[in-house]
């Protein structure tokens, strides 16, 4: 089994790679990455018990689209959710991001309505 800070590191790239997948329109490598990322939350998830402090560390990474991730993971998962609200509000009100800035303001408006992130 891989340690904790390979995964993480593995969920950062994936991260990465996703976000840039969709803003270049690679829709394949966008939703191939996707089914990733998923996969390697799911490792750190598993008997972890640090993984809300894991989550909230990855979210305050430099790239956006890992900001994103973490803190739509954060939220689906019950965790750090006011940082999570915070960071999303912050990536909502950014101009100039894309598909980013929607992403994070569907994720608010979905928690918002039903306190429920399904990934």
């Amino acid at each position: 089994m891989l340690d904790y800070k390979t995964l993480t590191d593995k969920y950062i790239e994936l991260a990465i790679i996703h976000g840039n997948a969709l803003q270049n329109g690679k829709h394949i490598e966008a939703n191939k990455s996707y089914k990733e990322i998923i996969k390697v939350f799911n490792l750190i998830n598993k008997n972890n018990e640090k993984v809300d402090a894991i989550l909230l560390e990855i979210m305050n990474n430099e790239n956006i689209n890992v900001q994103i991730w973490a803190a739509t993971h954060s939220l689906s998962s019950n965790m750090n959710i006011k940082e999570s609200i915070k960071k999303l509000n912050e990536i909502s009100r950014r101009t100039g991001i894309g598909i980013v800035r929607l992403s994070a303001q569907m994720v608010l408006e979905n928690w918002n309505k039903t306190r429920k992130i399904i990934l």
